[in-house]
């Protein structure tokens, strides 16, 4: 197939292509100049193949000792690490738990105190309540026996009135007196009113007005009131007039955006 592509592709002649078989020259005979040449450069070129098989195997050699070398380095290094990762697996291991019963101790130690801190609340607690019990039991009885000697003392004593009562006698109030008071009061303010005891009442409270006046000045231009626009004499004078801060006076642009959020707020449609 090479054949006939070269021939159809190229035009080429496939005998032109072969190259002729190298024939083997006939060695030398033995003694003469020829052979004794021959002889020397093959021993020639035996000893350099020797040398450079030498020298390759020594150059193996190094290479050899140089990579065990290294192997045995890492190898060392590689157990070292080993060893450190273990060590620092077990301390990370073992640390939580020291850490965890050190928590533990700590919490019961807390707990210990916490209890005991709370029995003595208790006790002191109660200590005080019997203490308030007994306390108040004794004030009772001294309180109690104070007043039955002190009923004692008024019952036995007589008093100065009937009934044998230390209380002072109140005198009657007069009666024409308190009905002459009475009448100069109701005609110096009539509202007063008497009630079915006989004594004057509170004043009555004035009636709710029926207009009341506002409370926020009246605006002073129609603009604040009546919708825009009204005329352009009126709008000048209500720039001119008017007290509050949205009808000052604006430039033209910002008085026609004005006037048109005006129609907006009145109702009427844009132009």
């Amino acid at each position: 197939p090479r054949k006939r592509k070269l021939e159809d592709e190229f035009g080429l002649d496939p005998a032109d292509l072969e190259v002729p078989a190298r024939r083997n020259q006939p060695a030398p005979d033995r003694g003469t100049l020829g052979y004794e040449e021959r002889r020397l450069r093959n021993n020639q070129a035996v000893r350099r193949s020797r040398q450079r098989v030498r020298e390759r195997q020594d150059w193996m050699r190094e290479q050899i000792d140089q990579l065990q070398e290294r192997n045995r380095s890492l190898e060392s290094r590689l157990v070292y690490l080993n060893e450190t990762i273990d060590s620092l697996r077990e301390l990370i291991e073992r640390q939580p738990t020291e850490e965890n019963e050190r928590r533990l101790v700590d919490i019961e130690q807390e707990f210990s105190a916490y209890q005991e801190r709370h029995r003595l609340r208790l006790q002191q607690q109660q200590d005080q309540g019997q203490a308030s019990r007994a306390l108040s039991a004794a004030s009772r009885r001294q309180v109690t026996a104070a007043n039955t000697a002190e009923s004692r003392a008024g019952v036995d004593g007589g008093g100065g009135g009937a009934g044998g009562s230390s209380r002072p006698d109140i005198p009657e109030p007069n009666q024409d007196a308190l009905d002459l008071m009475l009448q100069e009061m109701l005609r110096e303010n009539p509202q007063l009113e008497l009630t079915g005891g006989g004594q004057p009442s509170r004043p009555a409270a004035p009636p709710p007005p029926q207009w009341m006046p506002p409370t926020t000045p009246a605006p002073a231009c129609n603009s604040c009131v009546v919708a825009w626009p009204v005329s352009k004499a009126m709008r000048r004078s209500d720039y001119r007039r008017c007290r509050y801060r949205h009808l000052r006076p604006l430039h033209r642009r910002r008085r026609r955006r004005h006037r048109q959020l005006s129609k907006t707020a009145a109702g009427r449609p844009v132009r």
